[in-house]
């Protein structure tokens, strides 16, 4: 299940780098600009379709991997309910952070997606994770929050920097013309 949702995430990426490089190097921000959204409502449609089965549906995604009539397994499945609508937000912010990602690798500007991510994840994702988890007393379900803070954070702070940098790298072209 999170197979599948990774490498349609991952794969954004991977495709946006090089045109956004095109677009920069022939000093079109516009163009970069619609890679960006072109690529996020992609990305959210892909996503939204599946949170909406995860939603509707949970049983049925949860059927290969638990089975509600085993003894035990009640409680399992109830648990892993709860986590799938989590997931269901969580996956949209996950691709649009490999999203930033791959836009500011398409910039030539590696060093502020590591800064970037470092934060997220360190700084706001493994704390919260903690708190929400151990302290707040939430268990899995406070992990699963604290990991969607660090990655709705680590989204917003690479789209931000995405929207910088590309201002600046036209303000650069802007100058030497």
């Amino acid at each position: 299940m999170s197979s599948r949702r990774a490498a349609t995430g991952a794969a954004v990426p991977a495709t946006t780098c090089p045109p956004v490089r095109d677009a920069e190097r022939d000093g079109r921000a516009d163009a970069a600009r619609r890679i960006k959204n072109t690529a996020l409502a992609c990305a959210a449609a892909v996503m939204a379709a599946v949170a909406l089965l995860y939603l509707t549906l949970p049983r049925l995604v949860l059927r290969p991997f638990l089975d509600p009539g085993a003894a035990g397994d009640a409680e399992a499945v109830s648990t892993a309910t709860q986590l799938l609508f989590v997931i269901a937000v969580l996956q949209l912010f996950d691709c649009a952070q490999n999203i930033g990602v791959g836009l500011l690798r398409g910039l030539d500007d590696t060093k502020s997606g590591f800064r970037i991510t470092l934060i997220g994840y360190w700084l706001i994702g493994l704390p919260a994770a903690w708190l929400l988890g151990h302290t707040a007393g939430l268990g899995t379900l406070g992990v699963r929050l604290g990991l969607l803070a660090g990655l709705a954070s680590t989204a917003i702070l690479l789209l931000r920097r995405y929207g910088t940098s590309l201002r600046t790298h036209s303000q650069a072209a802007a100058v030497a013309a």
